[in-house]
């Protein structure tokens, strides 16, 4: 049985978390104000590391410019 995978989405000027349910259905699990705090969630849920994906993201600015 693979692992349960959650999501964010837009919804109305908030996000709403969805767990994908495997069988091409999705509920709906928690909404967060802000896009930043939904994907920090999501990261959780899906047993993710948010920071490295935070510093990940800030190196490759870096080397960019």
């Amino acid at each position: 049985m693979s692992k349960t995978k959650y999501y964010c989405a837009p919804r109305f000027g908030h996000y709403n978390i969805y767990r994908d349910d495997g069988d091409g259905s999705s509920t709906k699990v928690d909404d967060r104000q802000t896009k930043e705090d939904a994907l920090k969630e999501v990261y959780r849920l899906n047993g993710w590391d948010y920071e490295r994906r935070a510093q990940k993201i800030n190196k490759e600015r870096k080397t960019s410019i």
